[in-house]
C-alpha cells in the first residue's frame, strides 16, 4: 500500500532548515586554529623614506629631489617634492594632472595661477612661511622666490603616487622649444621663423630657471596684456584670495593639550581645497600623536624637524616594525590602517606636516572610539576585566604628553 505524502507548510519547511544548518553548524565545530607568527609581509613593509639622504639636483634657480612610488613604493596615493629656489629662482610655468598642496618652509613664495583661459581668475600671491596653497590638477601656475635673502624653500604633495613633477609635469619651454619653429611662430604671432630659432634653444627644459630678482618684481607692476585688455570685473577678481591659505590667520580645527598641537585645514576653513587638506603638528618632548586612522584619506607624513617614530597595524599580525623619521623623512599611513606617531625624544618638541588625499579629513581616534561603546563590550573585546576598562581616560585623546598628568583636549575652531 502506497503511503500518503503530508504536505509539509513553509513554516515547517523552515524550521528544518534552520534545524538542519544548526546541526551541520554544531557537527562542524573545531577550536580555532592557531594564530599565525606575524607576517614577515606585513613586518617588512617599508612605510617610511629617508628623503634627507637623497640627493639634490641642482639647476639655474635652485634645487629639487621628489618622492615616489619609485623610491618610496608604499605611498602608491601620494608624492611629493621639496623645492629650494633662489632669491629670483623660479619654477617655471606649468601645469600637471595631479592637484597640488604646498606649504613654505622658508622664505618666500609668489605664486600666481591661471584658471581656464584668458577670461578667467589670475591669483598672485606672497606666501610666507606656514602658508598653504592648493593648485587643481591643470590649472596653469607658477612659483617666484621673492625673498632676496632666503628665496624660498617649499615642499609640495600630489595626490598621484607615481608622479614626479620633474619629468610629468608640462612646461612652457619643454612645449615652445619642441615644436616646429613655423608652428611656434604662428602661436606666438611672429611673423617668421627665425625670430623663433634665434631667441629659443630647441629642446631647452627650463625647469627651475634662474632670473633678476629686481627686474622680475619691477616686471609684475606692468600689466599682462590679456589683463589689460579685460574688463574691470577680472581686474577685481585678481585681489580676490581663494588657493591661499595662512595657518597664523585664516580659520583652522585645532585640537591642544599640553602634549601638543594638531592644527587641521580642509575644505570646510579652506574652500579652494576640494581634493586634499593638511594638518600641522607640534609635539611636545616625549608627546604621542594618538593610536588613530583616517576613514577616506591617506597620510602622508613629513618631519620639519625633531624624531618621530611612527608604527602601523593592519589587522592580525600585520603590526608594522617602528619607523624612525628625522627632519625631511617622509611616512605614509594608507587609509582605514591604524597607527600612532611618537615624539621620540623626551626633551625637546617635534614638528611634522600630515597632507590628506581627501579634501574633507576624516579621523578615528582609538579612545573616542572605544568610548562610545559599553565598557563591558570593551572588556569584552580585550579578554580583559571590567574594573581594568573602568581606568581608561577616555580624554587623552588626540595629543597625549608624556606622564600621567596629561590634561584633556581643547577641540576648537579658530
Amino acid at each position: 500500500m502506497a503511503k500518503s505524502r503530508i504536505p509539509l507548510s513553509s513554516a515547517t519547511l523552515l524550521m528544518l532548515l534552520v534545524a538542519t544548518s544548526a546541526q551541520v553548524i554544531v557537527d562542524n565545530v573545531v577550536s580555532p586554529p592557531e594564530e599565525p607568527a606575524p607576517s614577515a609581509n606585513a613586518q617588512n613593509v617599508i612605510y617610511k623614506y629617508g628623503f634627507a639622504a637623497q640627493e639634490w639636483i641642482q639647476y639655474p634657480g635652485g634645487l629639487y629631489k621628489a618622492s615616489n612610488t619609485a623610491n618610496f613604493p608604499a605611498s602608491d596615493k601620494l608624492s611629493g617634492a621639496l623645492f629650494k629656489l633662489n632669491p629670483g629662482g623660479s619654477r617655471e610655468m606649468h601645469w600637471h594632472n595631479p592637484n597640488e598642496w604646498g606649504f613654505v618652509l622658508n622664505g618666500t613664495c609668489r605664486a600666481t595661477l591661471v584658471n581656464q583661459g584668458s577670461t578667467h581668475m589670475v591669483e598672485s600671491w606672497d606666501y610666507d612661511i606656514g602658508d598653504i596653497w592648493f593648485f587643481p590638477g591643470n590649472f596653469g601656475h607658477v612659483i617666484l622666490a621673492v625673498d632676496p635673502e632666503l628665496g624660498c624653500t617649499y615642499m609640495t604633495s600630489y595626490d598621484q603616487g607615481d608622479f614626479d613633477e620633474r619629468l610629468d609635469a608640462q612646461g612652457l619651454s619643454g612645449w615652445y622649444t619642441q615644436v616646429p619653429a613655423a608652428i611656434a611662430a604662428q602661436a606666438f604671432g611672429l611673423p617668421n621663423t627665425s625670430m623663433i630659432t634665434a631667441n629659443l634653444v630647441n629642446g631647452t627644459n627650463n625647469f627651475m630657471p634662474q632670473g633678476n630678482l629686481t627686474e622680475l618684481i619691477a616686471g609684475d607692476s606692468t600689466p599682462s596684456p590679456v589683463l589689460a585688455a579685460t574688463s574691470a570685473p577680472l581686474t577685481s577678481q585678481v585681489n580676490s584670495m581663494t588657493h591661499r591659505y595662512a595657518f597664523g590667520t585664516a580659520g583652522y580645527l585645532e585640537v591642544s593639550t599640553d602634549g601638543g598641537t594638531v592644527r587641521t585645514a580642509d575644505s570646510q576653513y579652506f574652500p579652494a581645497s576640494t581634493a586634499m587638506s593638511g594638518s600641522l603638528v607640534h609635539f611636545k618632548p616625549g608627546a604621542l600623536r594618538q593610536m588613530h586612522w583616517h576613514v577616506n584619506e591617506d597620510e602622508w607624513q613629513s618631519v620639519i624637524n625633531g624624531t618621530v617614530e611612527i608604527q602601523l597595524y593592519n589587522g592580525l599580525g600585520a603590526l608594522s616594525g617602528v619607523n624612525t623619521l628625522g627632519p625631511n623623512d617622509l611616512g605614509v599611513a594608507p587609509a582605514g590602517i591604524g597607527h600612532l606617531i611618537k615624539n621620540a625624544d623626551p626633551d625637546n618638541d617635534a614638528w611634522m606636516i600630515l597632507v590628506f588625499n581627501n579634501g574633507s579629513f576624516t579621523n578615528q581616534e582609538i579612545e573616542d572610539w572605544i568610548g562610545n561603546f559599553p565598557l563591558s563590550y570593551t572588556a569584552l573585546s580585550l579578554n580583559t576585566s571590567l574594573d581594568f576598562v573602568q581606568q581608561f581616560n577616555f580624554s587623552r585623546s588626540g595629543m597625549v604628553a608624556q606622564g600621567p598628568g596629561a590634561k584633556p583636549d581643547t577641540i576648537y575652531t579658530i
